[in-house]
């Protein structure tokens, strides 16, 4: 749990790290001429962001609807272009180890066991439509959503407000301090985060990559594994009622 909470602060970071490497990957193969390609694509990536960064604390969401639309289904295609380089990646440094099986493992298991776990209830079309909506917004909800949210807390203090208008003007200025600090506190972890990634990928030190591909693999295999646990469970005291319910049927 505390993990969880620890990289879903650095969100952004580690999505901006895993674009560039992923891309870099990509445009640094022998059959590919570089270009500066992989620059390129870093610094629109990083253009956005900022873009976006300055419209969160100086626009009103309201005034720059066009903007966000555009921002989205720009980062919509980066994600695919991420993913594709990403499999590349994955399968000339890792297709002959354990941590390459096991990013399969955990890929196609995410996937394929709630297919069937509900196959008799899923839709298949809306099911795979949803895969594809899921990947598509994905920086939606990683890039655009975070930092939203982190340039514009709010004061959460609800039934604790000062009755003192002073009282409440400074509380109110307090804040602005605060999530002002808070902000530049967290734009920096993220950057120094997705940098110091990028900087172990560059220098071969790919050990803390792999620690944390297993990490995260071993994170979400928990989780399809408690899931099936908590369904076969769910199943079982379903079967057990119906065959009570029977049971007291024939009795009387």
């Amino acid at each position: 749990m505390i993990s969880s909470f620890f990289f879903s602060l650095l969100l952004v970071g580690s999505l901006f790290a895993s674009f560039s490497i992923f891309v870099r990957s990509f445009f640094t193969d022998p059959g590919c001429s570089e270009f500066g390609a992989a620059k390129a694509f870093e610094t629109i990536y990083l253009g956005i962001l900022f873009v976006f960064i300055l419209m969160c604390t100086t626009k009103p969401i309201e005034k720059s609807n066009s903007a966000y639309i555009l921002i989205i289904l720009t980062f919509g295609v980066f994600v695919f272009v991420s993913v594709g380089f990403g499999f590349k990646y994955f399968w000339e440094e890792q297709k002959n180890s354990v941590v390459g099986y096991l990013l399969l493992a955990t890929v196609v298991l995410s996937y394929l066991v709630p297919i069937l776990l509900n196959c008799r209830l899923i839709n298949y079309w809306d099911y795979f439509v949803g895969i594809f909506i899921l990947f598509f917004l994905s920086p939606l909800y990683i890039n655009i959503v975070v930092i939203y949210s982190m340039a514009n807390l709010h004061d959460i203090s609800w039934g604790n407000r000062e009755t003192d208008q002073k009282k409440s003007e400074e509380t109110k200025k307090n804040l602005e301090q605060f999530r002002a600090l808070y902000f530049i506190i967290w734009l920096f972890a993220n950057a120094f985060y997705g940098y110091a990634i990028i900087y172990i990928s560059k220098t071969n030190q790919r050990y803390f990559i792999l620690a944390l591909t297993v990490l995260v693999s071993f994170t979400i295999l928990g989780k399809i594994l408690f899931a099936v646990i908590h369904t076969f469970c769910d199943c079982y005291d379903s079967c057990k009622e119906c065959c009570k319910h029977r049971w007291s049927s024939k009795k009387n």
